[in-house]
């Protein structure tokens, strides 16, 4: 494994590599890009004795499940909207993911999701009568997890100033927004993840 050091500590080059990669191919088909980051909780599980009081499916598969379950709204959305008489811009979803534990051994993701900023310009309310962005996302996790919105939708967390414009010009010649770098390394952190237990601890988008 080539590591690289930070102030977060060590850090795993190839999944750098891979997600300055994803931005380029994002902000090469749309001019400028939202980035957005955002984390994915599993529900927490608590054993009364002889039932366990959650039936979320936290397999391996969830976080496929969730880009899915993701990329099959943002279809059905640009559907609706092209019906409705609505400009729709072309949008492909790319995204990169890790995958962590706490301390008390809980699984999380951190994500970047990256989409035609002209296609979707911000996250907007979480209403499940409106398809904004955050209400997609939100819902989509849930999904994933097999458990209703209003089960899981307190599993979904956006960070503070979660959202970036990559303008194309400025990511070709390697200038990124504020804080941006930092928080990929942050995601490339070889700490708290788990590389033994057989499963992956990142994954991509291919297109």
């Amino acid at each position: 494994m080539n590591i690289y050091e930070s102030e977060y500590g060590s850090h795993v080059k190839s999944y750098k590599e891979k997600i300055i990669n994803a931005i380029k191919k994002s902000v090469k088909e749309h001019r400028r890009t939202l980035a957005i980051r955002v984390d994915l909780h599993d529900p927490v599980i608590q054993d009364n004795g002889d039932t366990i009081s959650c039936n979320a499916n936290t397999d391996s598969g969830s976080i496929s499940r969730f880009t899915n379950s993701l990329k099959a709204k943002l279809a059905a959305d640009e559907q609706r909207k092209r019906k409705e008489g609505k400009r729709v811009h072309p949008n492909t979803l790319r995204y990169a993911w890790v995958r962590e534990f706490t301390q008390n051994g809980k699984r999380h993701f951190h994500l970047f999701l990256f989409l035609n900023k002209d296609a979707y310009y911000h996250l907007g309310d979480f209403n499940l009568d409106e398809d904004t962005l955050r209400t997609m996302i939100t819902s989509a996790w849930c999904s994933a997890l097999s458990l209703t919105t209003e089960e899981g939708q307190h599993l979904v967390q956006y960070p503070s100033n979660c959202k970036y414009t990559l303008n194309r010009d400025d990511i070709l010649n390697d200038i990124y927004p504020g804080d941006l770098l930092n928080r990929i390394d942050y995601l490339t952190k070889v700490k708290s993840k788990n590389f033994d237990d057989g499963y992956r601890s990142f994954g991509c988008s291919n297109n």
